[in-house]
């Protein structure tokens, strides 16, 4: 019996380890995560054009923020409702933008609820996707590191 009972601490002190592990590697995805989210934002307000009418000029770039709602749940967006029509253009501007993306069908689908009665003609001023695109396979590559070290 004696030696039953060592076999089952040892098989606990290895699932310590384990757990311990894992929320080691998930800790450092985290922060990963968070190190993106930060520079694809700092990027992006960069990047958002400055109109120089309107009440406030720089109301684009100071509405992108991100926040992180649940674990491993990051939210990255532009908080002012004309954000989709400077990342896009209008009218025919916006379709061709939305055909020459990679991954079209999604651009469309988050586009198309910003749609308006008339066709636009501004074109478009890519200050989002561009800072999207540059720095997501950057963190997969960090996060792949991470999950192939042994821990």
């Amino acid at each position: 019996m004696a030696r039953k009972a060592l076999n089952i601490r040892a098989l606990n002190n290895s699932l310590k380890e384990l757990d311990n592990a894992f929320i080691q590697r998930i800790d450092k995805i985290e922060k990963e995560f968070r190190k993106s989210m930060s520079k694809i934002a700092q990027n992006a307000k960069r990047d958002a054009p400055i109109g120089v009418l309107g009440p406030t000029p720089g109301r684009l770039a100071d509405s992108i923020i991100w926040d992180e709602p649940g674990k491993l749940s990051y939210e990255l967006r532009a908080d002012v409702p004309y954000a989709a029509y400077v990342e896009f253009g209008t009218g025919k501007y916006a379709r061709q933008q939305l055909s020459i993306r990679e991954d079209a069908e999604y651009w469309r689908n988050i586009a198309t609820p910003f749609k308006g009665n008339k066709d636009g003609n501004m074109p478009a001023q890519p200050f989002f996707y561009p800072n999207v695109r540059k720095e997501i396979p950057k963190l997969v590559e960090r996060i792949s590191k991470i999950l192939s070290k042994n821990a």
